[in-house]
């Protein structure tokens, strides 16, 4: 989530064109703050790292499977749901699908011996990320419904309500690019050699 803050922040100056790129909007500050979030406290590679290693594959995926579950409780729960302006069914399914990639990676990582989950690492966390970012999605929906359904804060549920649409179409998506690449785009990683990048004509 921290390289979409960047990505973000990012678009953001490109809004505002030349005038993103000088100091007068702000613009510029609000990448420079979010693009220190990949470098401090562990850069995202070794944030990587950490989660294929230490919070994966060291238990086995114990407690990934502990957090698939709660996913998964999520998505019966948004199942049960009705009214309040949101597709229930299509949250359902997309906090199922999350699940699922969460899943299919986490036993993917127990099950591999050599350098694989290195090289998918960054890749694995990205995939988590978005798909974790569904899951709380998810739990949005219901506490912005239940909102509605009460007339309490109506104004701010429905935004909330309008920001998980959004996320549903053009955030998630990209999960499962990220879940194909991970398994599947290590051969050619791995395969590269030093002479590979020697431009010397």
């Amino acid at each position: 989530m921290r390289k979409l803050s960047v990505h973000a922040a990012s678009l953001g100056v490109q809004i505002h064109g030349g005038m993103g790129y000088i100091e007068e909007t702000g613009a510029a500050q609000h990448l420079r703050d979010a693009r220190i979030t990949t470098i401090y406290e562990g850069t995202t590679g070794i944030q990587a790292l950490d989660l294929v290693g230490r919070k994966i594959k060291r238990d086995n995926g114990t407690a990934a499977r502990e957090l698939i579950a709660e996913m998964n409780a999520t998505a019966e729960g948004l199942k049960t749901q009705s009214g309040g302006d949101a597709d229930w069914s299509g949250l359902s399914a997309m906090v199922e699908e999350a699940a699922g990639i969460v899943g299919d990676l986490t036993d993917w990582l127990v099950a591999q011996n050599g350098t694989e989950p290195l090289s998918a690492a960054v890749n694995i966390l990205e995939a988590f990320g978005i798909c974790l970012g569904a899951w709380v999605m998810g739990d949005a929906a219901i506490s912005a419904s239940k909102r509605l359904a009460e007339g309490r804060n109506t104004t701010h549920a429905k935004a909330k309500l309008s920001m998980v649409r959004f996320y549903a179409s053009n955030v998630f998506p990209m999960a499962a690019a990220l879940h194909a690449i991970s398994k599947t785009g290590n051969g050619a990683t791995l395969a590269l050699t030093a002479a590979d990048f020697d431009l010397a004509i």
